[in-house]
């Protein structure tokens, strides 16, 4: 399952303060983060995300969760697509705007390193 694991101080309710919704197209490609939701431990953050891609569009959310420490920022079970080039690079994208917001976060460890990249326009 594609992931990117962050370390540093952020947590997700960091996440979730900072959060409005953001829109990033490359190419044909269109990604999108509507809406977040915060659990009432405030460990895990749900965003509602989309893609389209080719034209077909997908509805899922993304998980950001404190974990040892640790954000983890993957898919939620729940919702899960197919892990298609557009999802990976959808996850690379938050990832790559958390680092972004924040010098002291840096990337312990992903399976999706290609993806993680600023927007391409």
């Amino acid at each position: 399952m594609p992931h990117v694991i962050l370390q540093g101080p952020l947590v997700p309710e960091d996440i979730w303060l900072a959060f409005q919704p953001e829109e990033f197209t490359e190419g044909g490609d269109r990604y999108k983060a509507e809406e977040a939701f915060l659990s009432s431990d405030k460990k895990v953050l749900l965003i509602r995300s989309f893609t389209v891609e080719r034209g077909f569009t997908k509805v899922f959310y993304v998980r950001v969760a404190l974990k040892e420490g640790q954000l983890s920022i993957g898919l939620d079970k729940l919702t899960k697509p197919d892990a298609s080039d557009g999802v990976k690079r959808l996850l690379g994208l938050y990832a790559w705007k958390i680092l972004q917001n924040d010098p002291e976060t840096a990337i312990a460890s992903t399976n999706i390193e290609e993806f993680v990249r600023e927007p391409a326009g």
